[in-house]
């Protein structure tokens, strides 16, 4: 019993010395932080093993000691004081910085002007971080007019409608941009909550409560996630919100509302929706459900799109899709490909690419499915591993890069390091297609 004890604590433990390691080295680390991103994986991929232990499938497993989770407990209760008392600061004006960084203003900006003026947030000025000039390549300027490959480029918001639209309730709340931190906020309680809700529904009763607070003290264990959501305002959590909600019902196999849910956070921005839903799909498909899994998924992320690409098309495509293409083509210094030699960058991209989608075929190629389900905490680690790896390979590697994922990542971790729930206690077949 000991011996699992210690060995849970030293994964949570490198685990969160990892992740507290890329928030403090950001510029100038993209070999360190490629190497990290790559330990990441390789903690949630070991802890997936430990199953295999004799002392973990045994009949002669206990219960972890009331010590342990006393202790976990304790270290749950500092960090929500430390993200709370964070939050306090940014309201209040206390924090080192008012305003918000590019992110945050865009999404207000496009909140605002969506929703207090009517306006299209993709054909007015909603990208308020960067200038878009000459000494791009495939971009002219002709007077005020900018063009990307040939698209007039009017600055608009840069992600999908889901961004900006969660935020219109928060809105009411506090109509500056202080909205987007009391958006954060709930949503980081969302997250928490969801994060418990789904250790509760995969690992065993009887490890119920020392799993969740394992896993939560894994989520909130990023300590400057103050700093990320209420003063610099970094908006991807809706996506993690989304995704880890999708999880909740794909567990219950409700996939038509797991669909839907990863719906949303495709609506909100390009990646990392498409890696859970494409596992989750090759996981389903040719077994009951699949379709009504993609049908809702579609519906809801195509449904909510697609206006906003018939409102004005080219200033939607400029918007979302040409100007990461001009803007973010060079890479920085956050990445291990903007330090290699020019004429291995594309190989080293495209290593990436077949190393991520290796494994998420490898990886379901030996995935055990029941008569009735799959398993779905092999599901959430190989698209929190694949999706990670991609981003290790690429051009640019920012911290919101990881915060959309991490909730989905810090649950398979637990999952892999407690005994999962016994089938017999799963939810019935007949929630299979709700």
């Amino acid at each position: 019993m000991e011996f699992m004890v210690t060995l849970r604590m030293t994964f949570l433990g490198v685990w969160l010395l990892g992740v507290n390691w890329l928030c403090s080295h950001v510029w100038e680390y993209g070999f360190s932080t490629f190497c990290v991103l790559i330990l990441l994986c390789g903690v949630l991929l070991g802890a997936s093993r430990c199953r295999r232990l004799p002392l973990f499938s045994g009949a002669g497993q206990h219960a972890s000691k009331r010590g342990i989770q006393v202790f976990l407990f304790l270290v749950l209760g500092l960090l929500v004081f430390r993200h709370g008392r964070e939050f306090v600061r940014a309201q209040t004006g206390e924090a080192s910085i008012d305003l918000l960084i590019d992110v945050g203003m865009n999404t207000f900006r496009a909140d605002r002007a969506f929703f207090g003026a009517g306006r299209n947030p993709y054909s007015c000025r909603s990208q308020l971080g960067y200038r878009v000039g000459r000494e791009f390549p495939h971009v002219e300027v002709r007077g005020r007019d900018v063009y990307m490959y040939g698209v007039r480029y009017s600055y608009g918001y840069p992600y999908f409608p889901v961004m900006f639209a969660t935020y219109e309730p928060f809105r009411w709340v506090s109509p500056d941009h202080n909205s987007i931190r009391w958006g954060n906020g709930v949503l980081l309680l969302l997250n928490l909550i969801g994060v418990g809700i789904l250790t509760r529904e995969l690992v065993h009763r009887e490890d119920r409560w020392c799993a969740m607070l394992f896993s939560s003290v894994a989520f909130l264990g990023v300590w400057n996630w103050g700093e990320q959501l209420f003063r610099a305002g970094v908006t991807d959590i809706v996506i993690s919100t989304f995704l880890v909600f999708g999880c909740i019902f794909l567990v219950r196999r409700q996939l038509i509302l797991s669909g839907a849910f990863l719906g949303l956070a495709q609506a909100a921005k390009l990646l990392p929706a498409p890696f859970l839903f494409g596992v989750v799909l090759l996981a389903l498909f040719r077994k009951t459900g699949w379709r009504s899994f993609f049908g809702s998924f579609s519906l809801v992320s195509l449904g909510i799109i697609l206006p906003f690409v018939v409102w004005d098309p080219s200033a939607f495509v400029s918007a979302t899709v040409l100007f990461y293409l001009t803007n973010h083509g060079g890479g920085d210094s956050t990445s291990f490909w903007f330090l290699l030699p020019p004429s291995i960058r594309p190989l080293f991209l495209w290593l990436g690419v077949g190393i991520s989608v290796g494994i998420v075929l490898l990886g379901l190629r030996s995935h055990r499915i029941d008569e009735e389900f799959l398993d779905v905490p092999r599901v959430m680690r190989l698209a929190f591993v694949s999706y990670v790896v991609f981003i290790a390979f690429n051009k640019m590697v920012h911290l919101n890069y990881l915060w959309s994922i991490w909730a989905v990542g810090c649950v398979a971790l637990t999952a892999g390091l407690f005994r999962s729930r016994s089938a017999s206690a799963g939810p019935s077949a007949r929630n299979q297609m709700v």
